[in-house]
């Protein structure tokens, strides 16, 4: 469906956050419990809030406990498989379920439960890395003296591939365009889960100033 599995009050699947707020609820932590690396790699999953995600009976909830609680109660505790890599089924250790969009919906808010495993779309979730490797570059054209026009947000790339916008400050103190050529400009700022990062942008000084 392209929604993220969200966390807040209740499990659903929502569009993809675009504030530090929002973002919050969809961040998972996965902790290692045992198998790692093997098809019986056992983990827990946090919230933003630090709740658990957890069966109840054949139903999903979030639960407030401490780390080795988590680790010793199989209701808290989920193993994830997969056939090509990208996108995996996230079993619940003592249900025996996994992780299900009722009805298959596509709309957001639709409540996220546990089934019978059944490979249908509506099962099949794909991990995304809050790590960023980088910003994807700007090039931006101007005339000799003429300060210029950078982007407000640039492109941000996480571990994995994912790619989101993200507010930047450019740092033009210093810079000099009373020249033809290329200059860097270095910009700051965080990205939509609370790291910081640098980008870089190429500025093309022309030869001409521009004349009405």
């Amino acid at each position: 469906s392209g929604l993220a599995l969200d966390g807040g009050s209740a499990l659903a699947i929502r569009p993809l956050a675009t504030t530090l707020d929002a973002a919050k609820t969809q961040t998972w932590t996965v902790t290692s419990l045992s198998g790692e690396g093997t098809n019986r790699h056992r983990f827990t999953l946090q919230n933003g809030s630090g709740q658990f995600l957890a069966s109840r009976g054949t139903a999903t909830a979030l639960v407030d406990a401490d780390p080795a609680a988590a680790a010793a109660d199989p209701a808290l505790q989920w193993m994830a498989s997969t056939t090509d890599g990208t996108y995996y089924s996230v079993l619940n250790v003592a249900a025996e379920r996994v992780l299900d969009v009722n009805g298959g919906s596509t709309t957001s808010g639709a409540a996220v439960g546990l089934w019978t495993s059944n490979g249908g779309g509506n099962q099949q979730w794909r991990i995304a890395s809050t790590s960023v490797v980088g910003t994807e570059p700007v090039t931006v054209a101007t005339a000799v003296g003429v300060a210029p026009t950078l982007p407000a947000s640039v492109s941000v790339r996480y571990v994995g591939g994912t790619v989101r916008q993200a507010p930047v400050t450019w740092q033009l103190d210093g810079v000099d365009i009373s020249r033809p050529g290329a200059v860097e400009v270095t910009g700051t700022g965080t990205e939509l889960f609370g790291g910081s990062f640098e980008a870089t942008a190429t500025v093309e000084i022309g030869a001409y100033t521009a004349t009405r």
